[in-house]
């Protein structure tokens, strides 16, 4: 894929995915399908409703296995899948840096 310009909504996917804990696979096949048309079949998806959609690889994996990864790696402080209201995300790193 060859982009000279990332539209800010793809670069926010992104953010909020490596915010979430979210896998770097599952946030690339997101983005990528959003690009294609958003081709992402979420039915028969882990976790429907809780705005995460595992990749075709993840999926196989048990949840488990999954929510142990995303708790490892999750910088938000709320629980999966929990997230912040608007105007609260990010604020605990914003604190963190000051």
């Amino acid at each position: 894929m060859n982009l000279k310009y990332i539209p800010s909504y793809i670069v926010n996917f992104v953010v909020k995915g490596l915010y979430f804990g979210y896998p770097e696979c599952c946030i690339d096949e997101f983005v990528r399908s959003f690009i294609d048309g958003f081709a992402v079949k979420c039915k028969r998806r882990k976790f429907n409703g809780t705005g995460f959609v595992p990749c075709a690889a993840c999926n196989k994996k048990s949840k488990k296995e999954i929510l142990a990864y995303i708790k490892s790696h999750r910088q938000c402080k709320l629980p999966f899948p929990q997230q912040p209201k608007p105007g609260e995300m990010f604020s605990e790193l914003k604190t963190a840096t000051r």
